[in-house]
């Protein structure tokens, strides 16, 4: 009669080992795609936001809207209810379904407002505003030197809840600002005014040490 072989102990732990790695590998895969799959959906909506914000100024003499930062005292909405109805989206108060499908980043955690924030740079008053580049203003798309080169918007940290972002407070490093710097891959999202999207490390779009500074219009040209 012929014996029948059975598994020792030592090739049973060893299976499970392979098993596991196996397992281990295809999560790692899978967690990467699925990040990668993020970044790229976030890339794109900021480049939808990009184009319904030229289509309003288009409609508007060229005028940028206003973020919170300056909407209030100029009788207007903020960019993001502005921008809605260029989005395919109703003209309504912003609400949290409307902040998931057209102003959140996923992979962002926040549970209310938005991932992005307008460059604020395109709001600033001379009069009410101390600034590098002051008494120049860019309200208007044409007034910008270097479009390409000028951030529209940007992802904001988590913790922030403003629509904008101040990047005229900055104290030479970004690395403590209202940016999220780091959230795809140790790079942030930034589109710029002529409507191109990027994920760039924050030494790419403020290193003032390096003459970069993406953020003030009258700076943003390419070193």
């Amino acid at each position: 009669m012929k014996k029948q072989h059975a598994f020792s102990l030592i090739e049973l732990l060893v299976v499970i080992a392979c098993i596991a790695v196996f397992v281990g590998v295809a999560s790692a895969a899978w967690q990467q795609a699925r990040e990668t799959s993020q970044s790229a959906q976030c890339l794109s909506q900021m480049r939808d936001l990009a184009s319904a914000i030229q289509l309003f100024a288009a409609d508007r003499g060229g005028e940028f809207p206003r973020s919170s930062h300056s909407a209030f005292a100029h009788r207007t909405r903020g960019w993001q209810r502005e921008i809605l109805p260029y989005l395919g989206a109703s003209d309504a108060p912003i609400n949290e379904a409307l902040q998931r499908k057209f102003f959140r980043c996923s992979m962002d955690t926040r549970t209310t407002g938005t991932s992005y924030g307008l460059n604020v740079f395109f709001e600033l008053d001379p009069e009410a505003d101390d600034y590098e580049g002051a008494p120049t203003t860019w309200r208007r798309v044409i007034t910008l030197p270097a479009p390409s080169h000028t951030i529209l918007l940007a992802e904001m940290k988590t913790s922030s809840s403003a629509d904008h972002v101040m990047a005229h407070f900055w104290a030479g490093s970004a690395e403590n600002s209202e940016v999220a710097i780091d959230r795809h891959n140790e790079c942030g999202h930034y589109v710029f005014a002529d409507g191109h999207a990027s994920a760039l490390p924050v030494e790419s779009i403020y290193a003032p040490h390096n003459g970069v500074n993406c953020w003030n219009p009258s700076l943003a040209a390419a070193p």
